[in-house]
């Protein structure tokens, strides 16, 4: 039985465990990581490349559905949470 808190989406990125995390990162495409590093340095790109570039929103959506989240800030904490920017040299 799930517990109320497990649909609330403030508890959604605390629930992603290491392993989770890991599992996810793996099964993106070298040009989703680059996404998400640049993302990472400069989240106001994503409307400018929204607007711009129409290839970019799914590679979005696919990093998302990989994480199970809603936004990719979401996705960026839950791996600087984990410090594998770092680790990884993302």
């Amino acid at each position: 039985m799930k517990k109320e808190y497990d649909f609330l989406p403030e508890y959604k990125a605390e629930r992603l465990s290491l392993i989770y995390t890991l599992h996810a990162i793996s099964h993106l495409s070298k040009d989703e990581i680059e996404l998400l590093k640049t993302l990472r340095r400069d989240l106001s790109l994503l409307d400018k490349v929204t607007e711009n570039n129409g290839e970019v929103f799914p590679k979005i959506q696919k990093i998302l559905s990989h994480f199970n989240l809603n936004s990719i800030q979401e996705v960026i904490e839950t791996v600087e949470s984990y410090n594998l920017f770092e680790l990884c040299n993302f």
